[in-house]
């Protein structure tokens, strides 16, 4: 298995383990739990073929292209960089909505789609 692929499915493990550690179980201020809003590597696995489901790898293009999890779609990470913001750089910023917008649809989400989002690099 690629180090990077590898990399990303470890990620995808460790996530809802960082997740517990770090957030009470409570509910979010829209209503949801954390447990609809983060998915485990064995769900995913389950859920893969479901025709709703997009998948997206979150990173540059050289490491989509040498491995992402099957039917994962390339997400550019400029496609939501501040220019004037270097890839290091710490932003709590989330673009504008029509920013977004266009990038999801450009990937094939649309208003029936369930979106699992992962990142595959380190900015």
């Amino acid at each position: 298995m690629n180090p990077r692929l590898a990399l990303a499915c470890a990620a995808l493990i460790a996530l809802p383990s960082l997740a517990s550690a770090q957030v009470r179980p409570s509910t979010f201020h829209n209503g949801a739990s954390r447990d609809t809003l983060v998915v485990t590597p064995a769900w995913l696995s389950q859920h893969l073929h479901d025709p709703d489901l997009v998948v997206l790898q979150v990173g540059v293009k050289d490491t989509y292209d040498a491995g992402h999890i099957p039917g994962a779609r390339f997400l550019d990470w400029m496609d939501f960089h501040n220019m004037d913001q270097k890839p290091g750089d710490l932003t709590l910023e989330m673009p504008p909505v029509a920013t977004l917008h266009d990038a999801f649809e450009k990937v094939g989400v649309s208003d029936r789609s369930r979106v699992v989002i992962y990142a595959s690099d380190e900015y």
